[in-house]
Parts: structure tokens; sequence; C-alpha cells
């Protein structure tokens, strides 16, 4: 095996008091330096990699050294989590909350029998096909995966028309997980959109459409790319005023 691992306790002194760090220790092989510490920032465990010519007392004494680090490091995660936390409360994700989707507040719905999106006369509903009580990182992962599918439909839905009114084509088109950029387009006219795009509405995602597209054409932003967005998408300054407004998406949309 390449990795070995057991679970350590090491007491400190800090502020006077005497306190105890329990690590997980992991002889690797793979390691290209010594030793490697880590405080992960989800599950809040404090973990190193260790090359096989260390000590366990290496270990140990790295522990003691950044004792300090260690606990300014768990404080601030601790309090990382505790506002996703209150962030996620806000966002109302439980079963019965509402949540961002095509410009929309929509129901969410736990426990359902299968993981799809439905319309009525209260709007959209998002059904997710895991327990009532399922934990809030199970709820983000299942709602991410739904939303990208939906961002797959909604998009070739809506570029559909836009593409008849185009000059040049893209040789293909497929979603990204970008953060910062709604859309991309590159020389060799392949186009990628963001997920995210779900959370807006129909309007602001046919614009950044219809931006990229023109971007087949002009790979630029000048008066001549403007006038082909909005030959191909006539609201289009409207629509960019509105989307420069839009400032934040829910928490775990970056999740």
């Amino acid at each position: 095996m390449s990795e070995d691992q057991l679970w350590r306790t090491v007491e400190v002194v800090q502020d006077g008091e005497v306190r105890s760090i329990r690590y997980q220790l992991v002889y690797s092989s793979r390691i290209k330096s010594n030793m490697t510490l880590k405080v992960d920032g989800n599950s809040l465990e404090i973990s190193i990699r260790l090359s096989p010519r260390m000590s366990v007392e290496t270990a140990d004494q790295l522990i003691r050294n950044k004792s300090a680090w260690i606990a300014r490091s768990l404080a601030d995660l601790e309090a990382i989590k505790k506002e996703k936390e209150a962030r996620r409360q806000v966002e109302q994700l439980y079963h019965g909350g509402k949540v961002l989707f095509r410009g929309e507040r929509a129901r969410l719905s736990l426990g359902a029998s299968q993981t799809c999106v439905s319309q009525g006369e209260e709007g959209f509903c998002l059904s997710l096909a895991i327990p009532i009580d399922s934990a809030p990182e199970r709820i983000v992962a299942a709602l991410q995966a739904l939303m990208k599918v939906e961002a797959k439909r909604v998009i070739e839905a809506l570029i559909a028309p836009i593409l008849m009114r185009a000059y040049r084509p893209p040789v293909s088109w497929d979603l990204s997980n970008a953060k910062r950029r709604w859309g991309s387009c590159n020389s060799r006219r392949v186009i990628r959109f963001s997920w995210r795009l779900i959370f807006l509405d129909d309007d602001l995602i046919r614009y950044v459409i219809a931006h990229e597209l023109a971007h087949l054409i002009h790979m630029d932003h000048s008066l001549a790319f403007w006038a082909e967005v909005e030959r191909m998408y006539p609201p289009c300054q409207t629509q960019r005023a509105r989307l420069k407004a839009v400032q934040h998406l829910p928490a775990y949309a970056y999740e």
C-alpha cells in the first residue's frame, strides 16, 4: 500500500491551558514534500501527510509548533460554517422552502418519488428524491444536480430561435462550471454557458445567449459587436442593464 492512516492525539499548552488536538496521520509514499499539514474546511478535521522517512514524533512536534495556527484556522472555519448554515436557513433549503430558479422563488419538495421540475398555478416546484430530513449538504448536492440538468434543457430551448437569426452558428455549446462568467466563446467557435444561468429569468438567459453568439462574428465588444447582439435579440440593452444589476446568487450556487 502507498498510504497508511492512524489517528493520534497531542497535548499542547494554549493560553496557559492544556488542550488536546486530535489529528489523522497519513503515511504516503506519493507525497512530494516530507510533511504537509491540512485543516479540512468541511469536517474541521486536522490531518498530516507524512513521508515514510519521517517519524511520528516529527508529526506530533509539528502539531505543537502549529497549535496556534490550528486554533485560529478552526475558529475561522467554524465561523464560516455557521455563516453558511445561517444563510441556508434564509435561503430556505428545507422541505416546503423557497429557492431561486429561473428568476422566481420555486417551492422545494423533498421526499419525492423522483427528481424533477414541475410548474403549476403557484409557479415552479423542484422535487428531489431524497429524504425529507436530509442534511443541508445533501440537499445542495441534489439541487445543483437537478439545476444543471435543467440549465441544459432550458438553454437548448431558448437558443434555438436565436440561432435561426445568427449569421454563424457555433461548432458546439455546452455547460461550464464558471462562477464569474455567464458565458464564453473561443476562436474554435465553441461556446460555454455557466450552469448558474438557471438562477436567472429567461430574458436574461436569452441576452447571454445572443451575447456569446455575437462573439462568433466579433471577438470583441466593439460597436459592431453590440449591433450584432441587438440584431439577434432586440431587447439586449435593457437585459444588459438588468444583468449588471445582478449582484449575488444564493450561497448554495457556489458550494
